[in-house]
């Protein structure tokens, strides 16, 4: 809005974040746009204007993109004619592009392009300091789940209660999808699924896996956490049929005295 605001003659403004996974920027605030067209803003890293903006960390000033050969043409036509783009950046850490758009050619100055680079920045600054903030508040809530779990454990010798509490505990504080506590069956080897979180986890409780069976066998076979956040990729990964919308795992290992016991 600021930029909007500030700079004449724009018409739209956006801020485009890197998903660095997907290696794509994608619209995350944008101003003299309609809501049916964000999903066309999507734009692959490395190619046109803003892949030099982000590889080059420079602010780029299209006077008419009709005439411009660094403009690249999607299939949707064209509403704007001027188009400045500026890196949302700190030191050597690029977050995304801010630009803004105009009908008329030549509508930004280098006067302007120095305001925008300076928007970058400032947006930027206030992009890592949320992130810094919900990583504290991430982490407070998580220390404060592991405080409550452990003493629980000390204070309880009720292991049934225990592990109800802790399902409970990391399904509140995180919202995961679905927590589960598998132990092993000292006969068998077996991983037996002693509690799961939600109508589903009631469903699955008992639920029986032989040894090194998925993510969590792995787990258990290896002593060490195991995660994913794409178990497509993962060869050994096991679906269920009422988890259908897995998309992420994590398994750590229950050690008693270094002895994994589920």
């Amino acid at each position: 809005d600021s930029a909007r605001e500030l700079i004449p003659e724009t018409e739209q403004a956006v801020i485009h974040l890197l998903d660095e996974g997907e290696q794509v920027l994608i619209p995350r605030a944008v101003t003299g746009i309609e809501k049916q067209e964000y999903t066309a803003l999507n734009m692959q890293l490395g190619k046109g204007v803003a892949g030099q903006v982000i590889a080059e960390g420079v602010t780029v000033n299209i006077a008419d993109v009709e005439n411009d050969p660094r403009f690249l043409r999607q299939n949707n036509p064209v509403k704007f004619r001027s188009l400045m783009v500026a890196p949302v950046q700190t030191g050597k850490s690029r977050l995304g592009t801010i630009s803004v758009q105009s009908g008329k050619p030549n509508a930004f100055s280098s006067d302007l392009q120095q305001l925008l680079a300076s928007l970058g920045m400032q947006a930027a600054l206030a992009i890592e300091n949320t992130r810094l903030l919900e990583t504290t508040q991430q982490g407070l809530k998580e220390v404060n789940a592991l405080y409550r779990i452990t003493q629980g454990l000390a204070a309880s010798l009720d292991n049934e209660q225990l592990m109800k509490d802790v399902i409970h505990l990391l399904q509140q504080n995180f919202g995961y999808y679905q927590v589960q506590i598998f132990v092993i069956d000292a006969q068998s080897d077996e991983l037996v699924m002693r509690y799961g979180s939600g109508k589903t986890g009631e469903l699955l409780n008992e639920q029986r896996l032989p040894a090194g069976t998925g993510i969590v066998g792995h787990a258990v076979e290896t002593g060490e956490p195991f995660f994913t956040n794409d178990v497509d990729k993962v060869v050994f990964y096991l679906p269920h049929p009422l988890l259908p919308d897995t998309r992420s795992e994590m398994a750590p290992p229950l050690k008693a005295r270094e002895k994994v016991i589920g």
